[in-house]
């Protein structure tokens, strides 16, 4: 037996939840807009890319909120809205790798950062 808490048609954490995650989704992509308009180079490229993602996923969830609330039958546009959330965040993680990878490589190898021996 399901407790009534997790119980989808009855918990106050359905519609809590559906309010909360697209207000995050919104905060999110707010707060990179804006960092992707103050800084330039590599930041602005990153800071793009989390700007998507925050987008993607707040569309996926109107889509979902929208299925539910208004029993519109949006399935393809929440997936294509999660496939855009996906590659998005795959590519600012991918993105995100190269510097951090090379300052990990700095900071555990400084002899090799440095072109050998001080």
């Amino acid at each position: 037996m399901i407790p009534d808490i997790f119980n989808y048609s009855t918990s106050f954490l359905n519609p809590a939840l559906k309010l909360l995650v697209p207000l995050l989704f919104l905060l999110g992509t707010y707060f990179s807009d804006k960092a992707m308009r103050r800084y330039t180079g590599e930041i602005r490229k990153l800071m793009k890319a989390l700007t998507i993602v925050g987008t993607a996923g707040f569309l996926a969830n109107l889509f979902r909120y929208m299925a539910d609330v208004l029993a519109v039958s949006w399935k393809w546009g929440e997936s294509l809205a999660m496939l855009m959330f996906v590659v998005a965040s795959l590519y600012a993680a991918w993105y995100a790798a190269g510097p951090l990878l090379k300052f990990m490589q700095q900071l555990l190898h400084p002899e090799t950062a440095t072109g050998g021996d001080r």
